[in-house]
């Protein structure tokens, strides 16, 4: 990973862990030299003290002036949970605070029982952090202690390995304290040993072979002229199969969140609210009625029940499907804001809260009290309206669903039957659900496709038949909750009678 640093005044990157020990080395007496990277740090602070090791490992990494490469970038676009590193520099940190803001990095077992406020992953820093000397893991003593020094480490990262599948990147198989885990974890288990994959460049049979034997498979990539630089590709790769498949993987609470999720592109009526939990409520009061008024689909990160591990991974997979994002903050420069904008464009999104620009269109600060919050919802309502534009998904040509590209059958028929039901919910909106509420406000909530189609039958001049209604009600319940495979002959059906009900029902709201 270091090696693909980019460090101003050298054509190469920084050391890895053997190339740091010979740095290290060359300022030793020639009778304590070493090829160990071990034994050369731990020779140097016996001459010379810890401090002057820290200070001499921090002038080797160039803490100063280096900084994360394409590859650190490609990496840390990957949206996963937990990271685990043994490197004591801060490129990795670097470029998460790049894309994310900020990121919690632990380097004290304390820190463990913190929840995550951030939307870059947890990054717990096994070997510390030069920053904090007395965190790092250099020199015999330190390894020799480590199990004695952080046993919940120890703890927790077992628990990690024995829970998930464990990818290792630049894994050294020099680190004495990770051999340990490792081995820890396989002798408790034995058959049930878990899946461990180590990324390699270049390995040698020998190298493989070492692997093997402490139960980790090994993907090792070709070396060519790209070097380590071959891992930006590889990251960029697992980024783009991520975001294709992840999806899949989320379950929506509502059904048109489950129906774009499954779907999988961008939709021009699809506004992602990007909320605290606590302002949840007073959206769901005031601004998603007047969202869903004017046709548009609210959409948020509390309507996703999404696996355990996936936090960060779901406010990725709902941009990739919105076209316009809400983003409620009291944080000047927001990264969330940032990360919105690089995902839709800044015409397309609108700050409720603090901005830099005072004279900012799309930013408006929140109200000093509730009453004030139906003005907000209508200023919402208006800028969601005009970006969309009143677009409709569908243009007359077969199968053309929204403005994308190379769309498959069956994403175009979850999007035909989410236009229908937003064409009946738009056209009928005592279809409703909290209508009456004491408070005089219309809740978000609607009626399902069913009782919609009920309740429209005797307004809409459709004249389906009782099975084709039935057969489009199951079928729309097959496409939203993934509860069954569809035959492509039946999607085109699907297609077509969606159609028919979304014009007919148009024709009905221009009248």
């Amino acid at each position: 990973m270091s090696r693909n640093a980019v460090v101003p005044g050298t054509d190469g990157g920084l050391p890895d862990w053997r190339g740091l020990g010979k740095r290290v080395g060359k300022e030793l007496p020639p009778e304590y030299r070493s090829d160990s990277p071990l034994e050369s740090l731990s020779s140097y602070e016996h001459a010379y003290g810890r401090n002057k090791l820290v200070e001499r490992v921090m002038r080797a990494l160039r803490v100063r002036d280096a900084l994360p490469g394409a590859m650190h970038e490609a990496f840390c676009q990957i949206p996963f949970d937990s990271v685990v590193t043994t490197n004591v520099e801060q490129l990795l940190e670097s470029a998460y605070r790049s894309r994310h803001g900020d990121v919690l990095a632990i380097i004290e077992e304390q820190q463990l029982r913190l929840a995550n406020p951030y939307e870059a992953p947890t990054l717990l820093k096994l070997h510390g952090d030069v920053h904090h000397p007395g965190s790092l893991v250099l020199t015999e003593r330190d390894y020799d202690e480590f199990s004695l020094r952080r046993p919940m480490f120890v703890t927790w990262l077992a628990n990690q390995l024995i829970s998930k599948t464990g990818v290792l990147i630049g894994y050294s198989l020099d680190d004495a304290d990770f051999r340990q885990i490792i081995a820890m974890v396989r002798s408790r288990l034995g058959e049930a040993s878990p899946d461990l994959y180590v990324i390699e460049v270049g390995a040698d049979p020998a190298k493989i072979d070492r692997y093997r034997r402490r139960g980790v498979r090994v993907v090792n990539l070709p070396w060519g002229p790209l070097g380590y630089g071959v891992l930006t590709e590889l990251f960029d790769a697992l980024y783009d199969y991520w975001i294709a498949n992840f999806p899949s993987r989320l379950q929506g609470t509502t059904a048109p969140v489950r129906a774009l999720l499954r779907a999988g592109v961008r939709v021009d009526e699809a506004v992602l609210f990007l909320l605290p939990d606590e302002m949840v409520s007073v959206y769901d009061d005031f601004v998603f009625p007047n969202i869903a008024d004017r046709g548009l689909l609210p959409l948020t990160r509390q309507d996703v029940a999404h696996p355990p591990g996936f936090r960060v991974a779901t406010t990725e997979a709902l941009l990739r499907i919105s076209s316009q994002v809400v983003i409620h903050t009291n944080r000047v420069g927001d990264p969330v804001v940032r990360r919105a904008i690089a995902s839709v464009g800044r015409e397309n999104v609108f700050v409720v809260g603090r901005s830099t620009d005072d004279d900012d269109e799309y930013t408006m600060a929140p109200p000093p009290s509730v009453d004030g919050w139906t003005e907000v919802a209508e200023v919402i309502a208006n800028w969601a309206t005009g970006v969309s534009g009143q677009l409709s998904f569908f243009d007359e040509a077969p199968l053309s669903a929204s403005r994308a590209k190379d769309i498959d059958l069956r994403s175009s028929a979850l999007l035909e039957v989410i236009e229908m039901e937003r064409a009946l919910r738009l056209t009928f909106p005592e279809g409703g659900i909290g209508d009456g509420r004491p408070d005089g406000r219309r809740g978000s909530r609607h009626a399902g496709l069913r009782q919609l189609l009920e309740l429209s039958a005797e307004r809409i001049p459709v004249g389906l038949p009782s099975e084709d209604v039935h057969f489009l009600v199951e079928t729309r319940n097959k496409l939203v909750h993934g509860s069954g495979e569809v035959l492509p002959g039946d999607l085109q059906r699907c297609v077509d009678l969606a159609r028919v009900v979304t014009r007919a029902v148009r024709r009905v709201g221009e009248l």
